[in-house]
Formats: structure tokens, sequence, C-alpha cells
């Protein structure tokens, strides 16, 4: 496919997201026409130092979300399969999904859970699914669509139209106290982005609001600094600092319960890190963040030139 594409140089990539794995940088995109029909869907592998770029997948179906494990280990969300490929063997395809399905996150060896429209939230291991049951709490009205999930080595979280969910082996609750602590006058933030770190999970959503709560604790606390009309798209911690990024590119560093902006226009909807770099992904782009510096890359739908850095545009 990618030899058709080339012969098109009107396409567009749109990337899915960004992940670092050792020296690699793992990255899948969708292409797309001008007018933003759909193309096709590649995986990539990208050495950091050199560029040099393999292609792990094509597909003419479009890619929802995808992981990769340390092992090489790559799980693909399509819009009708999941596709599983382990190190050096060839793809496994899962067909019959159930549709409206938007995100998920590793959950142990060879293991995902998956996130959707109306509280769906299933997990996947060797071409199996499990769905999971959902408790929304006495003060929701319905069942709503989830937008983000994370796992913080035991338990999943889950957020989207009411808030933060947790789950033990089977079932989502509630996990909040009396109180949402994404409630707003008019209503509930809907909820973008969760993260679980070591100590605590934090939460993202629309009107600025970003909230932390102790693990262990169903207590939550308000982090400022954000504008109160937008959105929090991806929170990560990288080099012992934890990074939030919002619709606009916005990029804040927390301090404490403050989250102040950062220089430089690099927050992407989706946002990955390892010991060594963090990866913001922004439509064709992935801005990489070693600490000190910015790099800029765009995924071209081209195999003579899939991926190429240029200047920096901040």
């Amino acid at each position: 496919m990618l030899k058709d594409w080339a012969k098109n140089k009107r396409l567009e990539s749109y990337v899915v997201t960004a992940i670092p794995v050792g020296h690699l940088l793992y990255v899948g995109f969708n292409v797309v026409t001008p007018d933003e029909t759909f193309v096709g869907s590649v995986v990539v592998s990208i050495e950091r130092s050199t560029l040099a770029t393999t292609v792990v997948y094509e597909s003419n179906e479009p890619m929802v979300d995808y992981v990769v494990d340390g092992e090489g280990w790559h799980c693909l969300l399509m819009e009708s399969c999941v596709v599983e490929i382990g190190p050096g063997a060839k793809p496994t395809v899962m067909k019959n999904l159930p549709t409206g399905l938007y995100r998920m996150a590793g959950i142990g060896k060879r293991r995902v859970a998956i996130c959707g429209d109306d509280g769906q939230v299933l997990t996947y291991e060797a071409t199996k699914l499990k769905r999971l049951s959902v408790t929304t709490g006495p003060k929701s009205d319905g069942v709503e669509d989830l937008r983000a999930i994370a796992f913080d080595g035991s338990e999943i979280y889950v957020v989207g139209g009411y808030g933060t969910l947790s789950a033990g082996a089977t079932k989502l609750v509630p996990r909040w106290g009396k109180e949402n602590p994404f409630t707003v006058p008019n209503g509930r933030s809907i909820v973008f982005s969760v993260y679980a770190s070591k100590t605590e999970i934090v939460a993202g959503g629309d009107h600025g609001i970003v909230a932390a709560s102790p693990k262990g604790s169903t207590s939550w606390k308000h982090l400022t600094g954000l504008p109160n009309d937008v959105k929090v798209f991806a929170i990560v911690e990288f080099k012992g600092k934890m990074f939030v990024s919002t619709e606009e590119n916005g990029f804040y560093l927390r301090s404490g319960t403050k989250l102040k902006r950062q220089k430089g226009e690099a927050g992407g909807y989706r946002m990955e890190a390892n010991a060594d770099v963090l990866a913001s992904s922004c439509g064709s782009f992935v801005y990489l963040f070693d600490g000190k510096a910015w790099t800029r890359l765009r995924l071209n739908p081209n195999p003579k030139k899939l991926v190429e850095k240029i200047k920096l545009d901040f």
C-alpha cells in the first residue's frame, strides 16, 4: 500500500500515538486525503538516533488505538477488529469487534483493556474478549461514553462522562466519595485523560479541570493553573516530573498542586514516555523531548521518506 500512496503527494498522515521503547519509537498513524477521506493505516518502528524506519504493519482499515510492550508485542485496535503481532510472528486478527471502542491500555503480559461508548469496558487476551460490568453510582443519570483508560499494575482506571472509575477483576465502580470532583455548575466535566502514577491517579477534562487522588483514597484535590475553557488531552510522567497537555498544543509542568505553562507549543492529544524521551503526538507530527530540548518529526505516507526531522514550529 505504501508504494501506491507514494504516487499521491497530497495524502496526509494523522498520528494515533507514538510510543518510545528503548532506543526505538513506535508510531501508529492513519493516512487520509486532503478532505479527510480515509486511505489506510500503518505502524512503523523508528530508530531514534538515525531515523531508520521499518514498517511493522499496514492495513486498509482505520486504526483507533495502538499499544506495544518492551518485548515487541504489538496490539492494534482497528475499526472492526483487534490485530495482535508477537515478536517475529505473523499478525493474528480477532474479528467481530463491538462498535464504538475508543482507547486501550496494556494491563499485563500480552493483555489489554479497552473502553468506549455506552460504558463499554473489555479486556482482550489471546483473541478473546471479556466484558466488565460498569456501576456508575446513584448520582449517574445513565451509562455514558468512556474516553481514556490507564493501568497501575493492579487496577484499571477509566474516565469519561461521569468522572473516574476504578476496576477490580470484573466490575467498575465510581472512584470518588460524596462529590464527583468533575462536577461543574451546568453538569459534569467530560474527562478525556487519566494517568496512574505510583502514588496517585490524575485525571483531566474540559473546563480546564485536572484533579489528583492518592492511591487507596476516594478524595480528590484540584490542580490549578489552566484556563477554564480548555480540554486536557493527555497526562504523563517523565524523569520524575508530571506534564499535562491541552488543546491548542498547551504544555504544562506540574509543581505541587499548580500547573505552569512551558515554553513552546508541543502539547499533543497523546503523550507517552520512557526513561529517555517523552513523545507528544499532534496531527502529522511527533514532538520528542529529552528533558532539555525538543525534536520535531513528521510522518509521511511515502516509503521513500516515512519520517523526517523538520524545524521546530515554536
